[in-house]
C-alpha cells in the first residue's frame, strides 16, 4: 500500500530533525557546595533453589566538596538503608561516607571510605571497576540526537580487589563493551533535559582453585546483560531519573543460576 505525501513529508521532517539536532556536550559541571539526594531501590530474584527475593531501598546525599585540576571532590553520605530477604549486610553501609574525585566526564579516582568489612570491599570493587559516576560516562566531544558512544568494564581489575581473588583467574573474556546513546533532548537553555540509553553485553570464564588439599579447581562462566535509560540535566550533568535491568546467568559443577536486577533511582 502507498503512504500518502503527508506521511512521507511526516517521516522526511523527523529524520530531518534528528540529522539537524545541534551538537551538546554532555559533562559534570557542578559547583562546590552544590548537594544532590537520591533514593534508590532495588530488587533482586534468582533461580537458586531456595532463594528469597531481595529488597533494597537507598538514599544518599551528593555533596560537591571543590574543584580542581584533576575535577571535583564528591562526598556521598549513606542516609538510610532498609534490606528485606538475603544479603541483608548491605545495612552495613547507613551512615558510611564515600569520597572520590570526578572528572568532567565521569571518570572516578581516588575513592576512599569511612566504611568497613564487606561494605569497605564493595568499594573496592567499585574503584576497580570505573563504571562512571553514578553509572555514567560522558564522550570526550559534543555529540548530536541518536549519537553513540562506548567505554569498557574490566572485571578483572575487579577481581583482583576480592578478598582472596587471587585464587581466581579469569581465563576468557571479563571486558564488557558498554554502549551510550543520545536518545533526545528537551527543553531550552538551562532548562535542557538529555534522554540516554545505556546497553552492556559480555561473558567471562574464570578458573577457580582452592587452597591445596580444600578441592579441585573449578570453572565458572557467567554471562551478562544489562540495560538502562536515564534523563540527565544538561547543565550539570547530573541524573534525575534511572531505571535499570540486568540479568546475569552463571553456570558451575553443570548448574545454572539465572538472577535479575532491577534498579531505579530517582533524584529528591
Amino acid at each position: 500500500m502507498r503512504k500518502s505525501p503527508i506521511v512521507v513529508l511526516a517521516a522526511a521532517v523527523a529524520t530531518a530533525a534528528i540529522a539537524w539536532s545541534p551538537a551538546v556536550t554532555l559533562r559534570f559541571n557542578l559547583k562546590p557546595g552544590a548537594k544532590y539526594r537520591y533514593a534508590t531501590s532495588t530488587s533482586t530474584t534468582n533461580s537458586m533453589a531456595g532463594s528469597k527475593p531481595t529488597t533494597e531501598s537507598m538514599v544518599q546525599l551528593i555533596t560537591v566538596k571543590s574543584k580542581g585540576a584533576g575535577g571535583y571532590q564528591v562526598v556521598t553520605k549513606i542516609e538510610s538503608v532498609d534490606v528485606k530477604g538475603a544479603g541483608a549486610e548491605t545495612n552495613q553501609l547507613k551512615g558510611a561516607t564515600f569520597t572520590q574525585t570526578v572528572s568532567p566526564t565521569g571518570k572516578t579516582s581516588n575513592m576512599s571510605t569511612t566504611a568497613s568489612g564487606q561494605a569497605k570491599m564493595m568499594v573496592s570493587m567499585m574503584q576497580a571497576l570505573d563504571a562512571g559516576f553514578l553509572g555514567i560516562v560522558y564522550p570526550t566531544n559534543p555529540v548530536g540526537v541518536g549519537s553513540s558512544w562506548s567505554a569498557t568494564l574490566d572485571l578483572t581489575k575487579m577481581m583482583g580487589a576480592i578478598p582472596g581473588g587471587s585464587m581466581m583467574k579469569i581465563v576468557s573474556g571479563g571486558k564488557i563493551p558498554m554502549k551510550y546513546k543520545l536518545s533526545g533532548i528537551k527543553g531550552s537553555g538551562n532548562n535542557r533535559v538529555a534522554g540516554l540509553s545505556i546497553s552492556g553485553a559480555g561473558s567471562m570464564t574464570m578458573q577457580v582453585t582452592p587452597p591445596q588439599g580444600q578441592g579441585q579447581p573449578q570453572k565458572i562462566t557467567m554471562k551478562f546483560n544489562t540495560s538502562t535509560s536515564a534523563k540527565v540535566d544538561v547543565a550539570t550533568g547530573m541524573p534525575s531519573t534511572m531505571d535499570g535491568n540486568a540479568t546475569i546467568v552463571m553456570q558451575i559443577m553443570g548448574n545454572t543460576m539465572t538472577q535479575h536486577l532491577k534498579v531505579k533511582m530517582v533524584r529528591k
